[in-house]
């Protein structure tokens, strides 16, 4: 796409970095998540949500949470989604008081649990 000179879009980059999480290419991820700042797009609620989702899979939740929690600071608002992904990954992860403060905060917003 690259040598085309064609744009990919938010949906292209959340379908790589899904792939990406799913392969166990965290890293890779990582870095295509990044360069989206660099080439001056702004992620959408899709793409944070793959990069959440990839990162509790690999059992980095301390960066998956700082993901979540830099959403705002940058204009892109949680949705249902990305509570329900954050809950599931300290869940499994078996960090309850952050799984139930989240929760709360969930449903403090009118989110409703997927599990």
């Amino acid at each position: 796409m690259e040598k085309s000179q064609l744009k990919p879009n938010f949906m292209i980059y959340s379908s790589l970095i899904n792939g990406m999480c799913k392969v166990g290419k965290i890293n890779d991820a990582k870095e295509l998540f990044c360069s989206l700042f660099e080439i001056g797009l702004q992620p959408d609620v899709c793409v944070y949500n793959a990069i959440m989702k990839g990162l509790c899979q690999q059992g980095l939740m301390d960066e998956a949470y700082k993901l979540f929690k830099d959403m705002e600071k940058v204009g892109c608002l949680p949705n249902n989604c990305c509570y329900n992904i954050i809950i599931q990954g300290f869940l499994k992860h078996e960090d309850l008081p952050k799984a139930s403060e989240l929760m709360n905060k969930m449903v403090d917003k009118g989110f409703s649990q997927n599990w």
